[in-house]
């Protein structure tokens, strides 16, 4: 699925989730998550990407993850829903310690979808009242210091706003 696809694929499933036919939306939402993040990869070296253009790739990601981590829960499948955010997470995290200047001029929005992501698994982990779950949301919490100490030691944690 070409990138034009997996925005239309993602715009049509967001249409069908607010109609309230989510088991349709799962099914659009999970084939977007299986294309982007190639798609997100092959991008980060590539010179004739703009950075809003990446950025747009980057949201789509987070954007489809939290989507369809609600339409997994919806459906009573938490521990699908929990590897979805946690995939886009680890995802953001990796594509932020890479050496590449599309990513440095993004490191801001990464950044910050990061934290969003991690926000988002918070409040999951929280509401599903359990041990597990704790222990799984204080392993992502241990994850995200670890990567911070990374982007600090590399000077990645420094913020830009240079869009285009």
């Amino acid at each position: 699925m070409n990138i034009q696809h997996c925005w239309e694929t993602y715009q049509k499933a967001e249409l069908l989730l607010a109609e309230g036919h989510w088991p349709e939306a799962y099914h659009l939402f999970d084939n977007v998550l299986h294309y982007i993040p190639e798609h997100i990869n092959t991008s980060v070296y590539q010179d004739d990407i703009e950075p809003c253009q990446f950025v747009a790739l980057v949201s789509t990601l987070r954007d489809t993850s939290i989507a369809q981590s609600k339409v997994l829960m919806r459906m009573g499948r938490q521990q699908c829903a929990f590897h979805v955010m946690n995939q886009c997470y680890c995802q953001l995290q990796f594509i932020s310690i890479e050496d590449s200047p599309l990513v440095i001029k993004t490191l801001s929005i990464i950044n910050k979808y990061s934290e969003d992501m991690v926000s988002h698994i918070s409040e999951f982990c929280a509401s599903q009242r359990s041990a597990q779950w704790m222990i799984e949301l204080e392993t992502l919490q241990r994850s995200h210091h670890y990567f911070s100490q990374i982007k600090s030691a590399s000077g990645k944690q420094t913020v830009r706003d240079v869009l285009n």
